[in-house]
């Protein structure tokens, strides 16, 4: 059985908590803004990751959809929300990698 897909939305929610001096390239930040997210993430030994223990996850074009930032004593916290959207070919928005 075929289906054809008209519209799908993929949503990421993140919360950053970064020391201050860390947190400043994330203050410049604005919703509205189009971005590109990446994250790694995994099991390291020696400061190297371990095969088959780790995850990629990429969005290549995203609205930035909510922000805020909080300083409490140096220690800022960043919640965003993020709307991938992808080109009109059909490619996806959202890729993931386990590696």
């Amino acid at each position: 059985e075929e289906k054809l897909i008209t519209k799908r939305t993929s949503t990421m929610d993140c919360v950053l908590t970064l020391a201050k001096h860390d947190a400043l390239p994330f203050t410049q930040f604005r919703q509205g803004d189009t971005i590109q997210f990446a994250f790694n993430g995994g099991v390291k030994v020696g400061g190297n990751w371990v095969a088959g223990r780790c995850v990629n996850i990429a969005i290549f074009q995203a609205k930035i959809s909510s922000y805020q930032v909080t300083d409490t004593n140096g220690v800022v916290t960043i919640s965003m929300t993020l709307t991938a959207f992808g080109a009109t070919d059909g490619l996806g928005e959202v890729y993931m990698n386990v590696i």
